[in-house]
């Protein structure tokens, strides 16, 4: 069967059956609740009667079906559990949920009788075709040059970066995240328990979302495309906070902690719900070698981190990544003052074991930011020079193939050179 065309433009969805009979309604782009209902093309021949199905994504700001005015959709009253009679199905408000409903006629769409195939399924996507880097560092310690600017790319399409905007503030050492569509910035050095936003798909200076339980940086940051989550700081170094992306609001404290406290983690999710917290540092002195230690949480969850496996490599401030089955972790550094790293590991997120040799990047460094379009994985900034030291640092953008095994390739340069900062894609 095909996809059909459908669109969704301010309360009206339509769909044409000359085209297919399965359907998407993505509630992102509506500007009001559903008050219009359209199918074109409904066969007319006598004695027949016509089906399809629409599948109803949900947007950042909840949008529902005004049934009672959509006279000609007929539903049938249920008992739900808890509640009582049922009347006619609510869309979930979370976004990203999704529900489909089939539609039959027996008059040629004077009359479509109405049921509920699925409901609340909650879509845990979490990147998308534009990748952004944000803060960071511009010269390497002890000088504190640190920036705001956010840049993006398409990560389809190799290149130099764009500037995006801004951050709220000047910022270092954040970690970020995602719900495909809205973009999460938090912590950061000097230390603050700020959140910044931005609407990935559109380029603009970053707002005020809410703030940490905490004032620190540091962390790793991860999403299962609903909650964001961040552990890993580094005053605090088994704190986990998260949040939901959706609402702005202040964070939440995780409840569950890191099964060894550190902080300068790398972070990925997958696999649905499962996220996963790479390498990082126990102590705050510089000699103190990086953990190849790996543990993993439910993401929607709050209990305690679990382990998960070792890393090829000791090291901290690595970047992680994924495609949502594969995980892949980038670059590092084991200590203060020795060679970053250039080494590429890989793990399958659903699988509890120790990271597999992936390939190399065509830099070593760390404190960069990884990205991913769902396919292929994107190494951005970090730095390669020896701490301390105000040496320039990179402004290399590398990418691998994710579901593949390989060295990384150029794929162009920052709008400007800088480590510890962010990564995350959406569309």
């Amino acid at each position: 069967e095909k996809t059909g065309t459908s669109t969704v433009s301010g309360s009206t969805v339509t769909v044409d059956l000359a085209t297919g009979t399965f359907f998407v309604a993505d509630f992102q782009t509506l500007t009001g609740d559903v008050l219009k209902i359209v199918v074109n093309n409904v066969p007319s021949a006598a004695g027949k009667a016509t089906s399809f199905n629409l599948k109803v994504i949900q947007g950042s700001t909840a949008r529902q079906f005004k049934w009672l005015t959509l006279g000609s959709f007929k539903w049938n009253k249920y008992y739900k559990p808890g509640t009582g009679w049922i009347t006619h199905p609510t869309v979930p408000t979370t976004n990203n949920s999704e529900d489909v409903y089939s539609f039959t006629t027996y008059d040629n769409g004077a009359t479509w009788y109405c049921s509920v195939v699925i409901q609340d399924c909650k879509s845990s996507k979490c990147y998308g075709s534009r990748g952004v880097t944000a803060g960071g560092k511009k010269i390497a310690a002890p000088s504190a040059v640190y920036t705001n600017t956010i840049d993006y790319i398409a990560i389809g399409t190799p290149g130099d970066a764009t500037d995006f905007g801004n951050l709220v503030s000047i910022k270092r050492q954040v970690a970020g995240c995602s719900d495909a569509s809205r973009g999460i910035i938090a912590g950061g050095h000097p230390a603050v328990n700020e959140i910044d936003y931005i609407t990935i798909g559109t380029p603009a200076d970053a707002a005020d979302f809410g703030n940490l339980t905490i004032s620190s940086n540091e962390a790793g940051g991860m999403s299962n495309g609903h909650r964001g989550v961040f552990g890993g700081f580094y005053n605090v170094r088994n704190t986990i906070d998260y949040i939901t992306i959706a609402t702005l609001d202040n964070a939440s404290n995780f409840v569950g902690v890191l099964t060894v406290a550190r902080h300068a983690v790398g972070a990925l999710s997958g696999n649905g719900s499962r996220g996963v917290f790479v390498g990082g540092v126990t102590g705050s002195s510089a000699s103190t070698p990086g953990v190849n230690t790996m543990d993993y949480i439910d993401i929607s969850g709050s209990a305690n981190a679990q382990d998960f496996g070792d890393m090829v490599i000791h090291a901290e401030d690595r970047a992680g990544t994924s495609d949502g089955v594969r995980g892949v972790i980038m670059g590092g550094m084991n200590l203060h003052g020795s060679p970053r790293k250039n080494e590429i590991d890989y793990i399958t997120i659903a699988t509890l074991s120790n990271a597999v040799d992936f390939g190399n990047l065509t830099l070593g460094r760390d404190c960069g930011a990884g990205i991913s379009n769902g396919s292929r994985g994107i190494a951005s900034g970090g730095s390669n020079v020896l701490y301390p030291n105000n040496a320039p640092l990179a402004d290399t953008i590398d990418y691998i193939t994710i579901a593949t095994t390989g060295d990384a390739t150029d794929f162009g340069n920052l709008t400007e050179a800088r480590w510890q900062n962010c990564g995350f894609s959406g569309d």
